[in-house]
């Protein structure tokens, strides 16, 4: 079994201005792509993140025009 699959939390990417939750992500997911200034991607949207609430399960998203991305380090 894998420890990322151990914690059954999902966090809800929420577009601020719409108040509308766009997905949902499993918790370690969210961590890696959903933190406070990343740029997230959604079928053709982009967004910055404003705001992780993980005790709500929610992450405040703010529609941007940008040719960014974010990608997370991973170091094994």
């Amino acid at each position: 079994m894998s420890l990322q699959t151990i914690d059954d939390r999902e966090v809800r990417p929420a577009d601020r201005l719409q108040n509308a939750t766009i997905a949902r992500l499993p918790f370690a997911d969210a961590l890696r792509d959903a933190h406070p200034e990343a740029i997230y991607h959604h079928q053709g949207t982009t967004y910055e993140v404003a705001e992780l609430d993980l005790d709500r399960g929610q992450a405040l998203l703010e529609s941007t025009q940008t040719s960014e991305y974010t990608q997370a380090l991973r170091d094994k």
